[in-house]
């Protein structure tokens, strides 16, 4: 194949093309698949390249797409690097820049909420203001209809923001809320996304039938959940076990974590009634990259 034919896409392409409820639907594919052993998903692994530490997630299907993604510990500013090849070994295309990972966690994050979340929930909490917390909320719309939602930030500038992002885009009721606890309690689904290395919010604000979402750190040295939560939660999944038995740290919990492909396969117990509260953590399930830029580049 020339270096003319190979098609390359980047993040504003991959912005304009990304459709969350076609995302979710793909990740929950993909999650039923990694659980049954199709998609091949090791963990990540990171090298000391000289200047920088890069970081790579490999994986694809089997007899189908496969490929990985690469970046480096420069942070956000760094390019990332996705190829995909065919099962016939020729590259289909290449995706440059954040938005292909930040979206694939976001879908992933949509499909646990599809999975465990009460049907009819309409209040959502998110403790968390960044890229990441936006993409969670971005997939959470497409998992659920929500009519308000509750946002909280250390820095209020943030949280006012990022309110008004969410009703200039959705068209629901969005406020910054003034403690973590107001985003939390009494609320549907609860998205956590944060940088913080110790608990963003206590096991006792969380109502019977809550949802959690968590894409923060949560080791045994750094977490953004406390293990109590992990202790009250009927269910306790995470997208890949896998990369989180991998953690060098170990860790935040010593209660088993369950594979979400697995209670969407219906072999593993999800949620059995409307008081259960159930939580996901996402770790981040290599291959899952590799499958939206396939379908991106289609």
């Amino acid at each position: 194949m020339s270096a003319q034919a190979i098609r390359l896409l980047g993040d504003a392409e991959v912005r304009d093309r990304v459709v969350a409820s076609e995302a979710v639907a793909l990740m929950r594919e993909a999650l039923r698949d990694s659980f049954a052993g199709q998609l091949v998903s090791p963990a990540r692994l990171s090298v000391d390249a000289g200047p920088a530490t890069l970081t790579l997630t490999v994986g694809g299907m089997r007899g189908g797409v496969t490929g990985f993604r690469v970046y480096g510990s420069w942070g956000p500013a760094g390019d990332q690097l996705t190829p995909v090849w065919n099962r016939e070994g020729r590259l289909i295309g290449i995706i440059t820049g954040s938005e292909l990972g930040t979206l694939r966690t976001g879908a992933l994050g949509g499909a646990a909420i599809d999975v465990l979340a009460q049907a009819d929930s309409t209040t959502l909490g998110v403790i968390g203001t960044g890229r990441i917390a936006w993409s969670q909320v971005w997939a959470a719309f497409a998992a659920r209809q929500f009519t308000h939602v509750d946002v909280f930030s250390p820095n209020p500038e943030h949280r006012h923001a990022f309110a008004r992002r969410i009703r200039r885009t959705f068209g629901v009721d969005a406020v910054a809320a003034s403690t973590a606890q107001q985003a939390v309690g009494e609320h549907d689904v609860v998205i956590v996304s944060t940088v913080s290395p110790s608990p963003v919010l206590d096991a006792s604000w969380i109502a019977p039938g809550t949802h959690i979402n968590s894409t923060g750190p949560k080791s045994a040295t750094a977490s953004e959940l406390g293990s109590d939560l992990a202790e009250l939660a009927d269910v306790l999944v995470s997208d890949s076990p896998q990369q989180a038995a991998a953690s060098p740290e170990g860790w935040f919990s010593a209660r088993r974590v369950e594979h979400l492909g697995g209670v969407i396969a219906g072999h593993i117990p999800g949620r059995a009634a409307d008081s259960d509260v159930t939580l996901y953590c996402s770790a981040g399930l290599a291959g899952t990259e590799v499958l939206l830029a396939a379908a991106l580049l289609r």
